[in-house]
């Protein structure tokens, strides 16, 4: 009885203060009119929110995420994320299709959902966004509920709070009270696999040397073949590896670098 009472104190509290201060309504972004260049790249999972908990459940089970957004040809494009569930590492891709006479993202295999972007007016962040999904009634003759109501807080930074705080305060004033953060129990995150020529400065420098001189050796093989030369002396076997330079761990190309490349 006193848990009743208490939330219909709360729920009328709720009320009266948004007579007084109202809502601050969210600011959608065309995505047929954004600059999709500056919202490639890679964005941190913070929260995200539901007017019900089966809507953000699986949220529930990941330790982090980190997603890389990338355009592809023809007004595609391609989310790769990669969550860290327990010990493990889960990566999966989500491609998403641009329609210039809509304001949402169309998602690959899934017509039926609605994707649209927010800016990060919600949390107070500029470099924030938020990304709404919305699936209709799975009955339209039994119900009018969506099947599928939440919105997501992705950052640039990897450490955030404050912006948390505010983005689910201003979900809460809408009624979404279900929330999820993501536990960070493990600390590190799933690596994204990172192209060669992303690294470091000298990493690049390393690798651009490998390059040049594992090509050399080649050539050189190739014109030897061409002259009728067939036996591989100590000169080529010390060319295939590269020259040698001060400040570089091996100028060999990681095997695990290529498998991000296919």
């Amino acid at each position: 009885m006193l848990k009743e009472v208490f939330s219909l104190v709360l729920s009328l509290y709720t009320l009266l203060y948004q007579t007084i201060v109202p809502c601050l309504e969210p600011e959608m972004l065309s995505v047929n009119a954004i600059d999709r260049q500056k919202h490639l790249g890679t964005w941190y999972f913070k929260a995200a929110v539901s007017h019900r908990e089966a809507d953000i459940q699986k949220f529930r089970v990941l330790d982090n995420i980190v997603f890389t957004m990338e355009e592809r040809a023809n007004d595609t494009l391609l989310l790769t994320g990669h969550m860290r569930m327990g010990d493990n590492c889960i990566k999966q891709t989500w491609t998403y299709h641009i329609n210039l006479e809509s304001n949402d993202l169309e998602l690959e295999g899934r017509p039926q959902r609605k994707n649209l972007l927010w800016s990060g007016k919600w949390a107070e962040c500029s470099e924030c966004i938020i990304f709404q999904e919305i699936e209709p009634p799975l009955d339209k003759e039994k119900g009018t509920e969506d099947s599928l109501h939440r919105h997501m807080l992705y950052s640039r930074s990897s450490n955030s709070s404050d912006m948390v705080a505010t983005f689910l305060k201003n979900a809460a004033c809408h009624n979404m009270q279900a929330n999820v953060t993501p536990r960070q129990e493990k600390g590190e995150r799933c690596q994204t696999m990172r192209r060669p020529w992303e690294g470091p400065r000298d990493e690049q420098f390393c690798l651009l040397v490998g390059l040049v001189g594992a090509t050399g050796a080649f050539l050189k093989r190739a014109g030897e073949a061409y002259d009728g030369k067939g036996e591989k002396s100590a000169s080529d076997r010390d060319a295939l590896k590269g020259p040698s330079l001060v400040g570089c761990k091996s100028t060999r190309i990681p095997k695990k670098d290529f498998s991000s490349l296919r």
